[in-house]
């Protein structure tokens, strides 16, 4: 049986090493944005853990449901069928 190691993504960084990125829903305006990894650390903010972060809505304020998606697996679905 192979033992594999678990990946361990908790940091913006660790995302943005295994092309991931977060979608933020803000349920008042109904509506998805996302926050890539890779351009948040080069704007110089701060690598934190991304699962104690809160982001909110630039409109209302409220805060946001985080999902975290993967560029690779939407690049895929694009050739599958439906």
């Amino acid at each position: 049986m192979a033992h594999f190691k678990p990946l361990v993504i908790s940091t913006i960084s660790d995302l943005a090493h295994y092309d991931l990125y977060i979608a933020i829903h803000c349920e008042e305006y109904d509506r998805w944005r996302e926050s890539d990894p890779q351009v948040w650390l080069n704007k110089g903010l701060s690598d934190v853990d991304y699962v104690k972060a809160v982001f909110k809505c630039d409109d209302c304020g409220a805060t946001g449901q985080k999902q975290i998606r993967s560029y690779d697996a939407e690049r895929e679905s694009l050739f599958m069928p439906h």
